[in-house]
């Protein structure tokens, strides 16, 4: 009973012909036949799976089936690398800073003056960003990305007010607002280094610097209103809202990750570090410190175009 053989195809490898027609020829148990064994290799000679071919024609398939699971799998293992020459980006995430300011400002009130405290903390934002990148020669590229953060935060009001029949024995008040709007912009410009694990993971280190504009809202002014016949005593009624805008230059230092699902297309995560201070000015006694930037950490979607 004749025995067939299962072969590879002709595209994943090449099996001599006369190493082919002398192991047929035993199976068929044709004289002259040679040597006991037979021999599958490939053109370069690294996959040697040796076949012992009894006289009977009964062959040993272990070999055969053992050589076939291991060409397979090499030929799945060995997809090859995307050629990535240009790279964009798009990634949801977060960015967290732990900046707590405070602003100060000075009001005119019963000819004297008085003032108010506003404390901000801001930890953390909802970010947006994108990136474009591309080498520029071996494992050097240069990139370009842009961050946009913006999330509600408070301000904690501690107010001095005058007195209005005696100078110099201000009243103490106390309130909170609520829904201020913190916006900030990164435009991040980054050299890069390339490196690929696995053929299907690309890794690259980002450094650079980092223009930042931020839109900040800060309380202005506040309402008071007399809240006991003698005068002691004082409440928040009211306040009003100034947005500011300044920008600075900083500087970003990160990584990316991308793990490509198809030559095209690839999932990420990303890890930044990007610092930056400005200064405004709300009337008060002095200058307040806002401080851009913070950790950031993001993932999303990579196209190769």
């Amino acid at each position: 009973m004749p025995v067939g053989l299962l072969r590879p195809r002709s595209h994943t490898v090449h099996v001599e012909s006369i190493a082919r027609r002398q192991c047929s020829e035993r199976l068929r148990g044709l004289p002259g036949s040679g040597a006991a064994d037979c021999q599958l290799r490939d053109d370069g000679g690294t996959i040697r799976a040796p076949m012992s071919c009894r006289r009977n024609g009964a062959p040993c398939v272990a070999p055969i089936i053992a050589a076939v699971i291991l060409l397979a799998v090499g030929d799945a293992g060995a997809q090859p690398r995307p050629e990535v020459e240009r790279l964009a980006s798009i990634n949801l995430g977060m960015q967290f800073i732990n900046d707590a300011f405070m602003n100060q400002v000075t009001f005119r009130q019963y000819d004297e003056t008085g003032f108010f405290d506003a404390h901000y903390d801001v930890t953390k934002h909802y970010s947006l960003d994108g990136d474009i990148a591309g080498r520029i020669w071996k494992a050097v590229g240069l990139g370009i990305a842009v961050s946009h953060v913006s999330e509600p935060t408070r301000s904690v009001i501690h107010a001095q007010v005058p007195n209005p029949f005696f100078f110099n024995f201000p009243r103490s008040a106390r309130g909170i607002v609520r829904d201020l709007k913190r916006r900030e912009i990164g435009l991040h410009l980054q050299g890069q280094v390339w490196h690929f694990f696995r053929d299907n993971f690309l890794l690259r280190v980002t450094w650079g610097p980092t223009v930042f504009v931020v839109r900040q809202d800060l309380v202005s002014r506040i309402e008071t209103q007399e809240s006991s016949i003698d005068f002691d005593r004082v409440s928040l009624t009211g306040h009003r809202i100034r947005t500011l805008t300044s920008g600075s230059v900083g500087f970003n230092l990160g990584f990316d990750g991308t793990l490509f699902v198809t030559e095209r297309i690839g999932l990420g995560f990303n890890m930044r570090h990007s610092r930056g201070s400005t200064t405004i000015d709300l009337g008060g006694r002095s200058d307040t410190l806002l401080e851009l930037g913070g950790i950031h950490a993001a993932g999303g979607l990579r196209l190769v175009f």
